[in-house]
């Protein structure tokens, strides 16, 4: 009971963020919503979220997992996910048609804003150093192949991998990580005069990004009134197919002593946390999909409540 209150307490201020979005969206402040939203998505997108990264793996004082398989796992769950949607793109209807936003959106985990918190109230202290080289694999594994899903199976004419590079260069998240394990090895006494001004910033991408959300929300009622047949397939990958996939990976490797249990805890909990808002700052900016990734967020996030602490319970149970 202890962790479901925490986990509620936790997405509280997501919630109310937008919340103030959707109702802000309907004063005279924000009467020109497309340009506030894509004022907000450049920040957010450009400066805000790769600075949260950059400093969430630039801290040397988080341990970097020693065994291999945790980063293969990575590189595993991802690739899992490309067979399993090319099946589930063999349907027919509104499915098929926006299979690109499904993949993003049940790929890519709000793991920085809501896995981080969810898993050192869990795991304690000492899982902070695991759940940020998590989270790095994840926002670079995500980064990457989501957008290419996205523009793939959904981009309205065919494009190229040559395109799709090009594209996925030019997002800042994508080179966050490396930019901060680059910083990692810089002497402690630059870091702690380095890092710090950029903390403000850094701090401000939830919540900025969030009441973006709920802008758009208001802007696009009429489209987002009801939840379809791709915003339900997309929570079901995102809370139910993604960390079933993680333990399916991590229970026989923890079993075979390829990792620890921390390790395989932390590879499952960040597989079950509800879609990225920076899902849709990405769908927005290749205005793709954007319509079922919002409808993602709102429904991972406001599931997540009762799945998360389900998820956990499970986890430790079965990894002890």
């Amino acid at each position: 009971m202890s962790v479901v209150l925490a986990l509620a307490l936790r997405l509280l201020p997501p919630c109310v963020a937008v919340l103030l979005g959707y109702v802000a969206g309907g004063t005279a402040v924000f009467a020109r919503r497309p340009d506030a939203i894509a004022a907000l998505n450049g920040y957010v997108l450009y400066v805000a979220f790769p600075l949260l990264i950059v400093l969430g793996t630039a801290d040397p004082s988080h341990a970097v997992p020693t065994h291999p398989a945790f980063y293969l796992a990575h590189l595993a769950l991802f690739a899992a996910w490309v067979p399993a949607l090319a099946i589930l793109g063999r349907s027919a209807g509104s499915v098929r048609d926006e299979l690109g936003a499904i993949a993003l959106g049940a790929i890519f985990g709000n793991i920085a804003y809501v896995g981080l918190p969810f898993i050192v109230s869990v795991l304690g202290d000492e899982s902070v150093g695991l759940a940020s080289v998590g989270v790095a694999l994840h926002v670079a594994l995500a980064m990457t192949l989501g957008p290419a899903l996205l523009l793939r199976w959904q981009g309205g004419e065919r494009r190229g991998l040559a395109l799709v590079a090009r594209r996925l260069v030019r997002q800042p998240l994508v080179w966050a990580p490396l930019v901060g394990l680059l910083l990692r090895s810089l002497p402690a006494s630059v870091l702690e005069h380095l890092l710090p001004p950029l903390a403000p910033v850094a701090a401000s991408a939830p919540p900025v990004a969030l009441f973006m959300l709920g802008l758009y929300l208001r802007a696009n009622t009429t489209a987002l009134r009801s939840l379809d047949a791709p915003a339900l397939v997309l929570s079901a990958g995102k809370l139910l197919a993604s960390p079933a996939l993680a333990l399916a990976l991590a229970w026989p490797l923890w079993r075979a002593g390829l990792i620890d249990a921390l390790e395989a805890r932390v590879f499952v909990l960040l597989a079950a946390v509800p879609t990225a808002i920076a899902a849709f700052s990405l769908a927005h900016e290749l205005a793709l999909g954007e319509a079922t990734v919002a409808r993602g967020i709102v429904l991972t996030t406001v599931l997540s409540l009762v799945s998360l602490p389900l998820v956990g319970a499970l986890t430790l149970a079965l990894i002890a």
